[in-house]
């Protein structure tokens, strides 16, 4: 069976506005997270107790919870339920909420992915800014070279060229992102490795507690 079971409204009774934000957000949550739901944020949900247990909510995480089991190991699905309107009272959804949802992603989508590598992420930007910004600048400075010793090429300024600028901030950019990516890895390195990233089902031998030797999900 699985472990988290999400309600699915397939028929809904809302009006389109609220409807189609919804479907957006919903694929945007399957496509960046790979866990393929058609409504993430239904209220409706079914969790085993392990699941509870180990998934760590905060803030507005509560409608990522089955993305977040995933993550550690628990396999999820969706079940299609009845959605009736709404008689009284008003929707408190709209595009500050979707906006904050929107932000809630980015951080399941960093935690889940990279929250044990993070400089596989900020490293990767950062390496990317920061040889476009070199690849720049030698463009640059090789043109210029060429232009005082080449007639047919019009010389340039250097200072009163706006390239440069950019240049120089992407390399200012992607040294600020690879010292943030080790900042965290040094960060992440000094945490206790008593917290596992993953949930443990099973233990093997009849000593596993004290020896510690666990099998994952």
């Amino acid at each position: 069976g699985y472990d988290v079971v999400s309600g699915w409204k397939k028929v809904r009774h809302d009006p389109w506005h609220k409807v189609l934000p919804s479907r957006v957000f919903n694929a945007m949550v399957s496509g960046l997270t790979g866990v393929k739901l058609h409504d993430h944020n239904c209220g409706m949900k079914c969790y085993r107790l392990a699941v509870v247990r180990e998934v760590r909510l905060y803030g507005e995480m509560h409608r990522f919870v089955p993305v977040l089991a995933a993550a550690r190991g628990f396999r999820a699905s969706e079940v299609v339920i009845q959605h009736r309107a709404r008689k009284f009272g008003h929707s408190k959804y709209g595009l500050e909420r979707l906006a904050k949802g929107f932000l809630d992603l980015l951080t399941v989508k960093f935690l889940t992915g990279f929250g044990s590598r993070p400089q596989h992420l900020l490293g990767g930007i950062g390496l990317l800014s920061f040889f476009l910004g070199l690849f720049g600048m030698t463009y640059l400075a090789a043109y210029w070279i060429i232009s005082r010793l080449s007639d047919s090429i019009e010389a340039i300024s250097l200072h009163q060229t706006a390239a440069i600028y950019y240049c120089l901030g992407l390399l200012l950019m992607g040294g600020q992102f690879m010292s943030i990516g080790f900042l965290s890895e040094l960060i992440i390195s000094q945490q206790p490795s008593t917290a596992d990233s993953f949930a443990v089902s099973d233990t093997v031998g009849p000593i596993a507690p004290e020896s510690g030797l666990k099998k994952a999900v």
